[in-house]
C-alpha cells in the first residue's frame, strides 16, 4: 500500500510545479500587455525584474486555486496510469488515506497565502503600481476606474472637494477638483493636477478654474488663480485610493475612518474579506478534486485532468465575479460575498468523499 511519504511527495510535487507554471503563465500575459511600452525602456530588463519581482506574491495568490487544483487531479492521474490508486482500493483503505496528504499540504499553502495576502502582496503591488507608472506610464490596479470611486470630501464652507489620489497622510494630492455652491447653484468648478503641503501651508499652484454667472447660465469665466484651501492635510484623511495596496490593519484602520467620516467603505470592506478568498479557495478546490477523483471517475489522461481543472476553474471564477459584482453594489454582504466561492466547492468535495468514508 501507498506510504504517506511517497504520497506526500506526489501531491506535493504535482502541486508546486503546477502553481509554478500558473505564476509563469500570469507573468507572461501581463507582460504581453506592456511590450510595446518595455521595448522603449533603455533598461527593459532591470524594470521588468522590479516589478515582477514586486508583483511575484500577489501572482502566486492568483494562480493558488488552479495550481492546486490541477496539481491534486494530475497526481490522481499518476496514480491511475500506475495501478497504485487500484492497488490501494484492493487493499480495502479509505478514502481519507490518500487525501490526507493533499489536504495537509493545501491547507499549509492555504495558511502562508493568508499572510502573503494580508502583508506581502499588498506592499508589493504598491510598489510594483508605483514603478509602472514611473517607468511605463501604466496605472495596474484590480480596482478599475468602475470600482475605484473617487473620494468626496466636503468642505468647511459648504463646497465639495473630489479627490482621485490620496496620500502621504493627506499631504499629497491628486486630480482634486472643488466645487462651489451659493443658495443650492453650483458657482464654479475647479481643478487641480497635484497639491502638496509643506508642513505650514498648501504650496500654490497653477490651476483651471471655471465660473458661472448665477443669473446668466450661458456665461463662463475661466481663470488659472492659484487655488488656496484653508482645510488642513487631516481634513482629507490620507487614506490610500487602492484597497489592494493596504495591509490588513491599514485597511481596518480605512474602514473606521471612512465610516466616521460619513463616506462609503463598501470597497474597503469587500477587500478586507475578499482578500481571504484566494488562499482559502486552493483548499477548497482541493477538495473538490479529491472528491471528483477518488469517489468520481479519475482523469485517466493528463490531458483529461487538465480539461477537468479548466472547467472547474471557469465556474469557480464565474460564481467569484458574481459573487464579487453582488457584493461592490450591495446586494450581499462582503462576508458572503467572500466566503459563497470557497464554501460551495468544499461543500461539493465533502460530500463526495463522505460517500467514500
Amino acid at each position: 500500500m501507498i506510504g504517506w511519504v511517497s504520497l506526500t511527495k506526489l501531491f506535493g510535487s504535482r502541486i508546486l510545479l503546477t502553481l509554478a507554471g500558473g505564476t509563469a503563465l500570469l507573468i507572461m500575459a501581463d507582460l504581453a500587455e506592456v511590450s510595446r511600452q518595455l521595448a522603449e525602456q533603455d533598461n527593459p530588463l532591470r524594470t521588468i525584474v522590479e516589478v515582477y519581482g514586486n508583483l511575484l506574491p500577489s501572482l502566486t495568490l492568483q494562480a493558488l486555486p488552479v495550481g492546486v487544483l490541477l496539481g491534486v487531479l494530475l497526481a490522481i492521474t499518476d496514480l491511475v496510469r500506475s495501478r497504485e490508486l487500484l492497488a490501494w482500493r484492493a487493499a480495502g483503505a479509505g478514502a481519507a488515506h490518500l487525501a490526507a496528504p493533499a489536504l495537509v499540504i493545501s491547507f499549509v499553502l492555504s495558511g502562508v497565502g493568508l499572510f502573503v495576502a494580508d502583508q506581502m502582496a499588498p506592499l508589493g503591488v504598491k510598489r510594483a503600481t508605483d514603478i509602472q507608472m514611473r517607468e511605463l506610464g501604466r496605472m495596474r490596479s484590480a480596482w478599475s476606474p468602475f470600482h475605484r470611486e473617487h473620494r468626496w470630501v466636503v468642505a468647511r464652507d459648504g463646497g465639495l472637494y473630489n479627490v482621485e489620489t490620496i496620500t502621504d497622510g493627506g499631504r499629497h494630492l491628486e486630480g482634486l477638483t472643488r466645487y462651489e455652491y451659493a443658495d443650492g447653484r453650483l458657482t464654479a468648478v475647479t481643478y487641480v493636477d497635484e497639491m502638496e503641503h509643506d508642513g505650514k501651508e498648501w504650496e500654490p499652484v497653477s490651476t483651471t478654474s471655471w465660473r458661472f454667472d448665477p443669473h446668466d447660465t450661458g456665461r463662463i469665466f475661466v481663470d488659472t488663480e492659484p487655488l488656496r484651501i484653508p482645510e488642513k492635510p487631516s481634513h482629507f484623511s490620507g487614506v490610500d485610493a487602492h484597497p489592494e495596496a493596504l495591509t490588513g490593519s491599514a485597511l481596518q484602520d480605512a474602514i473606521a475612518l471612512r465610516k466616521a467620516q460619513g463616506q462609503p467603505a463598501l470597497p474597503f470592506e469587500m477587500e478586507a474579506r475578499t482578500r481571504w478568498t484566494m488562499p482559502l479557495m486552493g483548499l477548497a478546490l482541493a477538495v473538490l478534486a479529491l472528491g471528483l477523483g477518488l469517489v468520481k471517475r479519475p482523469p485517466a489522461t493528463h490531458v483529461e485532468a487538465a480539461a477537468v481543472a479548466i472547467g472547474i476553474a471557469f465556474i469557480a471564477w464565474t460564481l467569484l465575479a458574481i459573487c464579487r459584482a453582488l457584493g461592490l453594489a450591495g446586494m450581499i454582504s462582503p462576508t458572503l460575498a467572500a466566503f459563497l466561492p470557497v464554501v460551495l466547492p468544499a461543500a461539493v468535495g465533502v460530500l463526495l468523499l463522505w460517500e467514500r468514508r
